[in-house]
């Protein structure tokens, strides 16, 4: 995630028989060296003067003399710095949770947790309000350089741009145990008591209450592009378009339409 106007660098790890191409690809779409691109044909591609049509998919396709493999799906999210945003809420107020801040703007992320509300600035901080009985809007002193937030059921959790997680709340059943297993993590998703973490290589970390197997990852999974927590399952979207599901099925939450 980057601000309008700055820059954004990507680089790709490959073994194999040499010599080894690259091609950069934006959105399915060879990029071409020069201009605001360097690197589309080496192993560190940096765009300049990041413009907001540059938000999208970038992956690379490495080749030698005896095949070719695309990488995991980059994900490029660009952000205003003049940006106001402002939050609207609706529905249940019964905990505060649709007391928005007076105070809040400059918003770029937003997240519903089950009596709790959060809110990402541009600056990198969290604001956090509605119910608080296990501290889930005391957000931690000095939280910053945050990308991604997520609230879950009495417990949020914050997702920093050097990839580590952090949490706050409710910590029950394993919720509080953020490992070392979670470092390169680039998208997060908190569900009812269990959470998910997408890690930068495309695998899923899943921890929490496993009652119905929502932390079960399926080891079959496929590199993972997005990953969804639900009330009691769990959903992955890997990097061919297909979803995978796992965890309760009392009313078919995980059959994966065919």
């Amino acid at each position: 995630t980057v601000m309008l106007g700055t820059s954004a660098s990507f680089g790709v790890a490959a073994s194999g028989t040499s010599p080894l191409a690259y091609q950069w690809r934006f959105n399915d779409t060879n990029l071409v060296e020069g201009g605001r691109f360097t690197g589309a044909n080496s192993t560190n591609l940096l765009i300049a003067s990041i413009q907001s049509g540059d938000a999208g998919a970038f992956t690379v396709l490495v080749t030698n003399l005896f095949g070719s493999v695309t990488s995991a799906v980059a994900r490029l999210t660009v952000i205003a710095p003049s940006g106001r945003g402002s939050v609207v809420w609706w529905g249940t107020n019964d905990y505060g949770q649709g007391s928005i801040p007076a105070d809040l703007t400059d918003v770029v992320a937003i997240s519903a947790g089950f009596y709790h509300s959060l809110a990402l600035r541009i600056d990198g901080t969290v604001a956090a309000w509605g119910k608080d009985d296990n501290g889930e809007t005391n957000v931690p002193v000095g939280l910053s350089n945050v990308v991604a937030i997520t609230a879950g059921q009495g417990f949020s959790l914050a997702l920093r741009n050097d990839g580590t997680v952090q949490h706050w709340g409710w910590g029950g059943n394993g919720l509080s145990n953020i490992t070392e297993a979670l470092a390169g993590v680039a998208a997060i998703s908190a569900g009812f008591d269990h959470a998910l973490a997408l890690q930068r290589d495309g695998t899923v970390f899943a921890w929490g209450s496993n009652s119905s197997g929502q932390t079960n990852v399926p080891p079959t999974l496929k590199p993972v592009t997005a990953v969804a927590a639900g009330g009691f399952h769990s959903l992955a979207l890997q990097n061919d378009g297909t979803v995978v599901a796992w965890g309760r099925n009392s009313r078919a939450e995980t059959n994966t339409p065919v």
